[in-house]
């Protein structure tokens, strides 16, 4: 069982990468090599961005199920 996304992709021999979606920078660097690399011609690269959703899941969302330290922890 394969709990990470990307880890499907490199089974096939696609490029992949794991990376924190939360950081701009990393996503801007890893976005850019991926790019380069595919207008060169050496294929696809799949990127899975792990991120932390910051709100709730709709304007109604209370977000009983997890603590204000939790989110203001993952904010800072």
């Amino acid at each position: 069982s394969v709990s990470d996304i990307y880890m499907f992709a490199r089974a096939y021999g696609m490029e992949s990468v794991q990376i924190d979606g939360n950081d701009v920078e990393v996503v801007y660097d890893t976005v850019s090599k991926a790019a380069a690399r595919a207008r060169a011609g050496d294929g696809p690269t799949f990127i899975e961005g792990i991120t932390y959703r910051l709100s709730g899941h709709m304007a109604g969302d209370l977000e009983t199920y997890r603590s204000a330290e939790e989110i203001e922890m993952q904010r800072a």
